[in-house]
């Protein structure tokens, strides 16, 4: 007969890792509250074209700019939800694995490479950062990396020119399966992931803002983007205590409407990138 259970099984070893993983996202997240948190919803006011040809305009005349307008935010309501389950009969109470799984296994390691976007002329970027995690089963891995990015907007042209000193932050989080087993000297693997990052620059000159009534100074500014993205990889080498190894992988950026100043943005578009990325791997 169903009943309604609450019995915890033991934690297993990819429960442990997926704990580890949250609790370090979160910590992320406290710490760089502007790669995760969006930009408070606002509509109306000027773009950041305006904001950067006002940057870099001459003279003592100043153009006025207007921030948009503020939203209040949508109220969410949580409601818990009790899963009902059915007890098995007496013969599936083993837990059977079909695949004999090695011990957890958590690795740490540098990452770096370079990309481009499609949308954008001359849009190559380079990154670099740390990333770790570990093997939940076999075969499978998941990994969070912190990343730093850089590009040069100056040869772009257009009003995009004038913001200075640009910097990317992202925190990326990923999953691979290998096809090959571990004891293999060289692995490939499918993999999926999802980042999410901030562009941070400075204006040429301060700006002078109106916002809600109010007026401020701005001297930099920053706007969030989320991206999707997949493809494949290789362990070139694959060592008990190293691994390197290489992907590649597409996907799309997704860029927020306003800046944090509250600037429409018409500078950085949605667009796809592709991007090789290469791996250390130390076990511990």
């Amino acid at each position: 007969m169903c009943r309604q259970t609450r019995n915890p099984s033991p934690p297993r070893p990819f429960e442990r890792l997926a704990a580890f993983l949250l609790a370090t996202t979160l910590l992320t997240a406290l710490e760089s509250c502007a790669v995760l948190l969006p930009s408070p919803p606002r509509s109306g006011g000027s773009t950041l074209s305006d904001a950067a040809r006002e940057s870099k305009s001459e003279g003592e005349k100043k153009r006025d700019l207007e921030a948009g307008r503020r939203k209040d935010p949508p109220i969410c309501v949580a409601e818990e939800v009790v899963a009902q389950s059915c007890d098995p009969p007496e013969s599936y109470e083993r837990d059977i694995d079909p695949e004999p799984r090695r011990p957890f296994q958590g690795h740490i390691g540098l990452i770096g490479g370079a990309g481009t976007l499609s949308k954008t002329p001359d849009g190559g970027f380079g990154m670099g950062g740390v990333q770790f995690g570990g093997y939940p089963g076999d075969r499978w891995r998941v990994d969070l990396a912190l990343l730093g990015l850089g590009a040069d907007l100056s040869r772009r042209g257009g009003p995009v020119s004038a913001l200075e000193h640009p910097f990317e932050m992202a925190g990326d989080v990923s999953a691979r399966y290998h096809l090959t087993p571990g004891h293999a000297r060289v692995g490939v693997y499918p993999l999926v992931g999802f980042r999410f990052g901030t562009q941070f620059w400075n204006y040429a000159k301060p700006l002078d803002v109106h916002d809600d009534g109010g007026s401020r100074t701005v001297q930099s500014d920053w706007v969030n983007y989320y991206a999707p993205y997949a493809g494949f990889g290789t362990t070139v080498i694959q060592l008990p205590h190293l691994e390197l190894g290489l992907h590649v992988t597409g996907g799309m950026r997704f860029y927020e409407g306003y800046s944090h100043e509250g600037f429409r943005n018409d500078l950085f578009k949605d667009s796809g990138f592709v991007q090789l990325m290469f791996e250390t791997s130390v076990p511990f």
